[in-house]
C-alpha cells in the first residue's frame, strides 16, 4: 500500500448510531474519533471524500 496519495473516506454513519433498538454500542466514542480524524485531515489539507456536513 502506497501512502503517496492519502485520502479520508467517511461513510455516512449517522444511521443507527443512536438507535436504541440496536442495543448497546461497542464504540461510544465513534463520533468524537471521526471528528478528530476529520479535523486532523483538514489541517493537513489532505483530500476528504464523501463528507456529509
Amino acid at each position: 500500500m502506497s501512502s503517496d496519495n492519502p485520502a479520508l473516506l467517511i461513510i455516512d454513519v449517522q444511521q443507527g448510531l443512536a438507535e436504541a433498538s440496536l442495543g448497546l454500542r461497542n464504540n461510544p466514542q465513534a463520533e468524537d474519533n471521526m471528528s478528530a480524524l476529520l479535523s486532523l485531515w483538514r489541517r493537513q489539507r489532505l483530500p476528504v471524500l464523501g463528507e456529509m456536513t
